[in-house]
């Protein structure tokens, strides 16, 4: 509360917080209705909050409680170069309040103040409620810090305390929306009011829990690395002395049937004269190839789903990093995977990864 009455004396002594962006010639913001898809479109000014608020229980209240919201399609869809942030904040949480998706169109474009409404998007399930927001390749979303119009006092360089209010302001409201990194969002309160940070990158989309809707990028030829990476990564010790390089190898091989799969798990995973790996060896001899693959992997890859060739990239060991090899097993439509980290000496540990995973973290997938 303390916080919201200092914001509030500091929209008072600076009269307007809006984005850094050009007057021009810029269209006031317009609400309509398409379906099950509202439209915001334009720019965000003083008062418009109350405005969207006003429309969504016109337009919304009938179908709110009703079947028809329950894992349904409704949603806002944005086009909008940002405008008033308190109101883009206040927009934001009627989004959350009324359990309505986000939505950024290929061509569209959301930035700043939109941005920061763009994250109260909500799926109501039939079972509760959770993030959801989504874009189109091709849409754009961006973030910055704030100021004030160009005439009055610009915050982020004349008044450090206000703009530290302003930034707390927003990651108090990224803690409500939930499933947003707010380091992430505290890195992106920092970029200058005259430049624009674009969410572009897998990494980025995944810190602000942002579905990327189909169709997506090719898959990469380096998919199988790029998800082995991240999932080495995550194990290697905070001080690792080792270049990725070293870890792990770029090219991998390919196992294109269940037998030669099963061979290569049985020799990654027990030493050849390893008392329980002859056991092993002989009930799997006995057993659906199948089941003898879960048996040695302890942990169903959902082979039926798997398409093959499962791939296989070596490892280095070393600095309290103990595994051998990353074994990708893409499912067969090639939207999600799952990776087995396999070690001579212990358990194997497994991951599940989704398309955005499939590429390089921090390139962009569209510019």
């Amino acid at each position: 509360m303390a916080l919201r009455a200092r914001y509030a004396r500091t929209c008072m002594a600076i009269a307007v917080l809006m984005a850094g962006l050009p007057e021009g010639n810029v269209q006031a913001a317009e609400f309509t209705r398409t379906g099950e898809v509202f439209q915001l479109t334009g720019r965000i000014e003083i008062g418009d909050a109350a405005k969207f608020r006003a429309f969504v229980e016109r337009e919304y209240k009938p179908h709110r409680d009703s079947e028809d919201a329950l894992g349904g399609s409704w949603a806002v869809s944005f086009d909008s170069p940002g405008g008033s942030l308190a109101d883009g904040i206040d927009i934001g949480r009627a989004l959350h309040e009324n359990r309505l998706t986000t939505l950024i169109l290929a061509g569209h474009s959301c930035y700043s103040a939109c941005a920061i409404a763009f994250l109260g998007g909500v799926f109501q399930y039939v079972t509760g409620v959770g993030p959801r927001r989504e874009m189109e390749v091709g849409a754009a979303l961006g973030f910055h810090g704030y100021r004030s119009e160009a005439s009055q006092v610009v915050i982020l360089n004349e008044a450090f305390d206000q703009a530290r209010a302003l930034n707390g302001l927003v990651l108090e409201y990224g803690a409500e929306m939930k499933e947003i990194d707010l380091g992430f969002l505290a890195e992106l309160m920092n970029v200058p009011a005259s430049e624009m940070r674009l969410i572009n990158t897998p990494a980025a989309l995944k810190k602000l829990h942002i579905r990327l809707k189909d169709p997506l990028p090719a898959k990469p030829k380096t998919a199988g690395y790029n998800i082995c990476l991240q999932a080495v990564t995550k194990l290697l010790p905070s001080l690792d002395g080792f270049d990725i390089d070293e870890r792990l190898e770029r090219k991998p091989t390919g196992l294109a049937s269940e037998d030669v799969l099963l061979r290569q798990l049985l020799a990654d995973t027990f030493e050849a004269d390893d008392a329980r790996g002859k056991a092993v060896r002989t009930i799997a001899a006995k057993l659906p190839r199948k089941d003898a693959i879960g048996l040695v992997t302890g942990q169903n890859v959902y082979l039926d789903q798997a398409g093959y060739p499962v791939e296989r990239y070596p490892l280095g060991r070393g600095s309290g990093f103990y595994f051998d090899q990353c074994y990708v097993f893409f499912d067969a439509k090639e939207l999600s995977a799952q990776v087995a980290l396999v070690s001579i000496s212990g358990p194997a540990v497994y991951s599940s990864h989704g398309a955005l995973d499939f590429y390089p973290p921090d390139a962009p997938l569209w510019k």
